[in-house]
């Protein structure tokens, strides 16, 4: 649940909680309700004995420092105490992703999960490899002929095989 809906579902058992005072106070009571503290009020009940009791669920904030990544669009900027977060990971062109470090601790870890019921503000640092791109066709750095290393670059999106000092495409047919 995003954090207006919490706010909005907050707001609205703060207001459900108001209505039912007024009507235990209007419907059952003879005597008006008196306040006894801050959000606290009391209302003789002659026949009827009710106990409310809300509970209020903690938010933290969570930040991450991407070195020119960019993060997951799913990876929230808050938590609440009662409920577990799993990070997704981020992305950066021309970097693998090898894990968060910062709350989890100094040992990256790809996958980090906030449990229920933590408390306090989280601060993750993602760490990169450079190197091959997770989204690229993979085997192309190994491509060989007659013995001859070719080199795989990235160029505009797209993936050439430099042979030479000309330019292949991955269909062999040379880029001029």
């Amino acid at each position: 649940m995003d954090i207006k809906n919490r706010r909005y579902m907050k707001t609205r058992l703060i207001v459900v909680l108001a209505l039912l005072l007024i009507m235990v106070q209007g419907l059952w009571a003879q005597t008006p309700m008196t306040s006894s503290g801050e959000n606290t009020w009391t209302a003789p009940m002659p026949a009827y004995n009710i106990q409310l009791h809300a509970e209020y669920w903690g938010e933290f904030a969570i930040s991450y420092e991407l070195d020119g990544g960019v993060n997951h669009a799913e990876n929230p900027d808050m938590y609440y105490e009662d409920e577990e977060v799993t990070l997704k990971a981020p992305s950066k062109e021309g970097y693998t992703f090898t894990g968060w470090t910062g709350s989890n601790g100094d040992t990256p870890q790809e996958v980090v999960t906030i449990a229920q019921y933590s408390t306090g503000d989280k601060n993750y640092v993602a760490n990169w490899e450079a190197g091959h791109d997770p989204e690229l066709p993979t085997g192309v750095e190994d491509v060989h002929t007659n013995d001859i290393q070719c080199t795989k670059v990235l160029m505009d999106g797209q993936i050439f095989i430099i042979r030479d000092g000309k330019t292949y495409n991955l269909m062999g047919l040379e880029i001029k």
